[in-house]
């Protein structure tokens, strides 16, 4: 086939192809460097998160502040690796697949997509249903019927969500009234 083509077709073909193979390799490369600068920006960024909240909550822990009770030092160093929660004997421990959703009891349970790859642990409540954590977070509680998780009602937490919540500034208080007898 390549035989009966003229040499200006040949040419053509030529230069076409090793366009194309240019092209492929600039966008190899050019990929590949956003793939790596992507991730250094994230890291970059995570790190300047975690050091800010490091900083903002350092001072109301060493001073006892009692706003600062969620708050607390790690019981353990970290060693720069993280490691997956440990379950006690009583658990019943669960790999969450890709799409989020872990094996139980014949069928599947969505839990999180976020979880994805990580252990849940699973331990039967008193009403028969199986609360299930991620370490020391309670998800969520599936049901006697195995269908589905049940997450916890969430808390109201500061002035938006609970009305009766104190607002986040003092109240402004009123100036004395200056004895203006004459």
């Amino acid at each position: 086939m390549i035989r009966n083509l003229s040499e200006r077709h040949k040419f053509t073909a030529i230069a076409v192809l090793t366009t194309m193979i240019v092209v492929f390799l600039a966008s190899s490369v050019f990929v590949a460097l956003e793939f790596n600068n992507y991730r250094r920006a994230l890291v970059q960024e995570l790190t300047a998160i975690a050091q800010i909240t490091g900083s903002n909550s350092t001072a109301a822990i060493l001073f006892g502040d009692p706003s600062a009770d969620h708050c607390s030092a790690s019981p353990q160093p970290w060693n720069g690796v993280l490691s997956a929660p440990e379950y006690g004997a009583d658990c019943a421990v669960r790999r969450v697949r890709h799409n989020g959703e872990v094996k139980w009891r014949g069928s599947t349970v969505y839990i999180s997509q976020a979880l994805a790859g990580e252990p849940v642990g699973l331990s039967e409540t008193d009403d028969g249903g199986w609360a299930v954590c991620y370490g020391a977070i309670g998800l969520g509680v599936i049901d006697h019927r195995g269908d589905r998780l049940q997450r916890p009602k969430r808390r109201a937490r500061g002035f938006v969500d609970n009305p009766d919540g104190l607002p986040t500034t003092p109240p402004v208080q009123p100036l004395p009234q200056a004895d203006q007898s004459p």
